[in-house]
């Protein structure tokens, strides 16, 4: 299986003589898998990149002419959301396992909480955009949570 990404710089990939498959060694932790470890990136990226296609509109149909510092605020966390995943995913030394699963669902609970925090008073574009930023933060984390127990 190819994908776009190289193997992470403590890893190699051998063919079994027997079966003639190709399996992957983790030198740094001294074990074997059959499993790619690009592929859960791999599938990462893709949930990652439908998502944040389906919800590209959030940013650019609210402009600053609204002198409204909550909608700054709620445009600048679903940015700081996609530098991190961006990150994240395009990163070949981050290993897609449990330890980075428990620090994407500290960040994303960071980034909700910086949400919660505002207060958006009447204004209804803040509160909408507001509202769409928290599904796609908690769409995100949903599927890191699927992507990566399995």
């Amino acid at each position: 299986m190819s994908f776009m990404w190289h193997l992470p710089s403590n890893w190699s990939v051998k063919v079994d003589p027997r079966t003639s498959w190709p399996f992957y060694l983790d030198h740094k932790h001294q074990f074997t898998t059959w499993q790619d470890p690009r592929f859960k990136r791999f599938i990462l990226f893709s949930q990652y990149e439908q998502l944040k296609g389906e919800t590209h509109e959030t940013n650019s149909s609210y402009t600053q002419d609204q002198d409204d510092r909550n909608i700054t605020s709620i445009i600048t966390v679903r940015n700081d959301i996609d530098l991190y995943f961006g990150r994240l995913i395009t990163d070949p030394d981050i290993i897609m396992g449990k330890f980075i699963q428990k620090e994407i669902e500290e960040y994303c609970t960071k980034k909700l909480l910086d949400l919660d925090a505002l207060e958006l008073n009447t204004n209804v574009q803040s509160r909408l955009l507001r509202k769409k930023t928290i599904n796609y933060i908690q769409s995100l984390s949903s599927v890191v949570d699927i992507i990566l127990a399995s």
